[in-house]
């Protein structure tokens, strides 16, 4: 039986990902940070699952009562396991993002992001099914990236996904 799943699609992984930096307020940003960020685009029903700052506890309310259009049962429980699978995803559409130019990618730590170089027809298309969820792309774009990315109260402990322990702050 085969199964399609967005997460292992490279150009819908590629449409995510240039969402993310369009909407983006940063020009550059942490490549660990945005693998957090499409999974939680990807999985927007997990989102109640991360420790949010006080401040932003009001949209684990509004996330818990949007349905997960991506079957978020198949991810309870293992959700740093897809994590994990869908690294090579987010490797390769970083690959093919920095071959067409659209983004420089340093010390594969972080990367820069030229919206200069997008056509036109991607951005229009980006900004409608951004208008679309207007409350997710607002939620990842403006609230969880403002998070310090390593710490114990970063974004990777704040989530569980990634380890963060060992991060050289």
């Amino acid at each position: 039986m085969l199964v399609y799943h967005p997460a292992f699609d490279l150009y819908h992984g590629v449409f995510r990902v240039l969402k993310l930096l369009n909407r983006s307020q940063k020009k550059n940003l942490e490549i660990e940070k945005l693998r957090l960020l499409d999974f939680y685009l990807l999985f927007p029903g997990l989102i109640p699952s991360i420790r949010l700052k006080r401040e932003h506890q009001k949209y684990k309310r509004i996330f818990t009562e949007l349905s997960n259009k991506y079957n978020i049962a198949s991810v309870s429980g293992q959700a740093k396991q897809v994590f994990e699978r869908i690294e090579p995803f987010n490797n390769l559409i970083l690959t093919y993002l920095e071959n067409k130019k659209y983004v420089k990618i340093h010390e594969e730590t972080y990367l820069d992001f030229f919206s200069s170089e997008l056509p036109k027809k991607i951005l229009e298309i980006c900004n409608v099914r951004d208008e679309k969820e207007n409350k997710l792309m607002g939620f990842l774009s403006e609230v969880l990236s403002s998070y310090e990315l390593k710490g114990a109260d970063g974004l990777k402990a704040r989530t569980g996904l990634m380890e963060y322990r060992y991060d050289n702050i």
